[in-house]
């Protein structure tokens, strides 16, 4: 599926390759919000930092409740310049995946009233495939499975 991002890049003045990484992975998240809102997904956090009490290192980009609210979805954008190859899921190693799902799980326990929902992590890639072309949306559902991880003791 495709998206016009004319809209925004209009709003930067810009195109997506003259961004920095960290502004391209914004309008990437933006993109990834509007996607799944058009999906039926609410948006329950976006950008959610772990407390530094917990020393968890990293974000989760989106936390988003499924349209039938059955699901709590994590999900993570990545975001790919012009002419740079592959999909952006291609950059979610094992290392990432352990991260995200200590997130995830940290997230759930400061959460409590969401616990006991089913939950999946996805994962969004957004790729520009040329200057002036929409970009390209790539969504994979239950990306990876979590990793067993301990909650945080509080």
């Amino acid at each position: 599926m495709y998206i016009r991002l004319q809209t925004i890049l209009n709003k930067q003045g810009t195109s997506p390759q003259n961004h920095s990484n960290k502004r391209l992975g914004s309008i990437g998240e933006c993109i990834a919000q509007s996607y799944l809102r058009v999906k039926g997904y609410q948006l329950l956090v976006t950008n959610w930092h772990a407390p530094r009490r917990y020393a968890q290192a990293g974000e989760l980009d989106i936390v988003a409740l499924s349209p039938d609210n059955l699901t709590l979805v994590f999900v993570e954008v990545k975001t790919r310049k012009p002419g740079r190859l592959g999909q952006g899921t291609e950059a979610i190693d094992r290392r990432k995946q352990a991260r995200l799902s200590r997130l995830a799980a940290l997230y759930l326990a400061l959460h409590p009233q969401q616990q006991g929902i089913n939950c999946r992590i996805d994962c969004i890639s957004i790729c520009f495939p040329a200057p002036g072309k929409p970009a390209d949306i790539h969504w994979l559902e239950n990306a990876f499975l979590p990793e067993e991880c301990e909650l945080p003791h509080f």
